[in-house]
């Protein structure tokens, strides 16, 4: 009768500390597991460089120039926020529609109105791709489809405009457009 009543008294602990378990977890780590699912990298390739519109996208009285991504080392320094933050590449790059180039000593056009949006979330993964911004001088932006590997740029020298590396869609200040395609590019 003793072991009976050991293991229901056993049993009703065990009943108690699970129930305590099961409570809602702390703010703190609600928020640690929103900035978790908002800033993903699990794509399986090398995705960084320069993204390059394959056609103009304008929209709410903008251009998106290019989108720049990181490589993954980068991305995670970014996130972690280390000290050379604004230096990693990570925005969308735009200009208003009525912008005037201008010539840097290089030789090459820049736009000096052109501004630069970071992501409030990022995902990349095989098959989806996310970048979103929730406030810019462009109001809310959001490029999301899918990066396609065999299109990165590779050996070529210059971007493939028919060879679209991220195809997806896009919202920039509540305007949507579908059927976007950046190409992939390195740089110099």
């Amino acid at each position: 009768m003793q072991i009976l009543t050991t293991m229901a008294i056993l049993a009703f602990a065990a009943a108690c500390s699970q129930a305590e378990d099961n409570s809602p977890p702390a703010q703190a780590d609600t928020a640690e597991a929103q900035a978790e699912a908002d800033y993903v990298w699990t794509i399986s390739v090398d995705p960084s460089g320069f993204y390059l519109p394959s056609t103009t996208l304008s929209a709410n009285g903008w251009t998106v120039d290019m989108l720049v991504l990181p490589r993954e080392f980068e991305f995670e320094a970014w996130r972690a926020g280390d000290s050379d933050y604004e230096n990693i590449a990570l925005w969308i790059e735009a200009y208003p529609n009525d912008a005037e180039p201008q010539i840097n000593a290089m030789g090459q056009e820049y736009y000096p109105d052109s501004i630069r949006v970071r992501p409030d979330r990022l995902i990349m993964e095989d098959g989806r791709f996310e970048f979103y911004a929730a406030e810019s001088p462009m109001g809310s932006v959001l490029v999301s489809g899918q990066i396609q590997a065999e299109h990165l740029q590779g050996d070529s020298m210059e971007p493939q405009a028919d060879e679209p590396a991220l195809i997806g869609g896009a919202e920039i200040g509540g305007e949507r457009l579908r059927n976007v395609s950046f190409m992939h590019w390195l740089g110099h």
